[in-house]
């Protein structure tokens, strides 16, 4: 069968809290989850499998026209959330209208969250729960060889108008026994992100899972880690690199655990002498100044490091199980070594007061991180926050239930306001930005440090970009 996996457009994305010049200039990131499915279905199976990336190739939802007349696929997977949801279906719409014989498969977390909502919406014929390397393959062997819907695990369909929802496939636990993204079915030179300074850049997962419970996430990934052996880690990073790409964002939800694996990963890249570029998320309980050290040695530029909040009640209360003292210590740490850092804080969280936000942009200043993201706290659908703002009243409804159900434009995500509102909060964040980024001592510690022209062209680019945003 002819397949085409689709990363849809943007246009009408519920976009995350972000100063509207960053969301701009932010840059392109690789349709990770499809380019998996990709390089799964190419090696166990004779499916003639393409990929299109249309927010890096600039494509409308209308553009696909003619793609679908060009390539005449049997079946297109979509890659799903909730944020694009309005885009997906207008990709469906597309889809069905040129030919209804071709099968509309979508797959995500959104799926995950809300299967029957999925399938109630119109032009989808399935949708795929879970991890959709093995599940969508047996849904393209299902359809071709027409053998039983029902057998295929993780699937979500309709059989005589009613929403069938077949048991869930056990998860994948050997992670190295996947085939790597199929980068080169995607322009994978035109990757880039705001705050790096080479270009191309690309993602890679080297464990699946988190352990811990913030109130804020949903984790579509479960608390259980499952992880790649260094030596396929490294592997795929020197693909990356013999392909062309400058810099490698590792996206696990915290690289950082365990700290011993981490340690495995470097002593494995400095084995080889790799030397390429690369990023990673970390907390702050895992930093010491030894693998901080070793990272650095191994390549790694840059740590986004989760911080949240300014007060210890707000971090008790985001459930982050860490503390301002671990976090001082974390960023005297990155200082001492010399690694670049990006601060994430979140304004407006449970109970927090407007002296509390302030606060926690005092903190930021204090912490002097290379960049600084400022966010609203946002009550993302199936997170434990959410059902707290329900079950509490702050929220009456279920309205992210009722976006899946019915997607509007101009749908506004809801925001934390017991004690301020939306106005006020936008206000905070404004100010966030602009005290971070317009400090003296910010701008002269920055030029000191920077080692090229270029390197100083690319900072400030993506301290403008952060700051002049509102």
């Amino acid at each position: 069968m002819k397949v085409l996996l689709v990363a849809p457009p943007e246009k009408h994305m519920l976009r995350p809290p972000l100063p509207k010049e960053l969301d701009k200039e932010s840059g392109f990131k690789p349709p990770l989850g499809i380019l998996y499915i990709a390089s799964y279905l190419r090696e166990h199976s004779d499916h003639e499998v393409s990929v299109l990336d249309m927010p890096v190739e600039g494509m409308s939802a209308e553009d696909i026209t003619r793609i679908i007349n060009e390539r005449q696929p049997d079946i297109v997977g979509i890659t799903t959330t909730t944020f694009t949801l309005i885009d997906v279906l207008l990709v469906a719409q597309i889809v069905k209208k040129i030919d209804a014989s071709i099968y509309v498969c979508l797959g995500g977390p959104h799926v995950d969250i809300y299967p029957v909502e999925t399938m109630r919406l119109p032009n989808v014929d399935f949708a795929i729960r879970g991890e959709g390397e093995m599940a969508f393959l047996d849904l393209v062997n299902a359809l071709e060889s027409g053998q039983s819907l029902r057998s295929v695990k993780n699937l979500v369909f309709k059989e005589d108008g009613k929403v069938i929802i077949n048991r869930r496939r056990p998860r994948i636990t050997d992670l190295d026994s996947l085939p790597f993204p199929a980068r080169e079915l995607t322009p994978w030179q035109k990757y880039s992100s705001v705050l790096s300074s080479h270009r191309p850049i690309t993602h890679l997962l080297t464990q699946k899972g988190c352990p811990y419970n913030c109130i804020f996430c949903y984790r579509h990934t479960g608390k259980r880690l499952y992880q790649r052996s260094p030596k396929s880690i490294v592997d795929e990073m020197e693909q990356c690199q013999r392909l062309g790409i400058k810099e490698i964002m590792i996206v696990d939800d915290t690289f950082t655990v365990p700290p011993r694996r981490v340690l495995d990963i470097c002593s494995e890249i400095l084995a080889r002498g790799l030397r390429i570029a690369w990023d990673a998320r970390a907390r702050v309980d895992n930093l010491t100044e030894e693998l901080v050290v070793i990272m650095k040695e191994a390549g790694c530029q840059k740590l986004y490091i989760g911080v949240e909040a300014g007060t210890n009640k707000s971090l008790r209360t985001l459930r982050k199980n860490i503390t301002l003292e671990q976090i001082k210590g974390a960023f005297k740490i990155t200082r001492r070594v010399g690694m670049t850092t990006v601060g994430y804080f979140m304004i407006a969280s449970p109970g927090e007061t407007k002296e509390d936000v302030l606060r926690t942009i005092e903190f930021a200043c204090e912490l002097e991180p290379d960049y600084a993201e400022f966010s609203r706290t946002t009550l993302f659908p199936a997170t434990e926050m959410y059902t707290l703002a329900l079950k509490s009243g702050l929220l009456t409804r279920d309205c992210w239930r009722e976006f899946a159900e019915n997607p509007r434009p101009h749908f506004i995500p809801p925001l934390w306001t017991e004690h301020l509102s939306n106005e006020e909060i936008n206000e905070l964040l404004k100010r966030a930005y602009q005290r971070f980024y317009f400090r003296p001592k910010y701008i002269l510690e920055q030029a000191r440090r920077t080692r090229s022209l270029d390197e100083f062209k690319s900072k400030v680019k993506a301290g403008i970009t952060l700051a002049i945003g509102w």
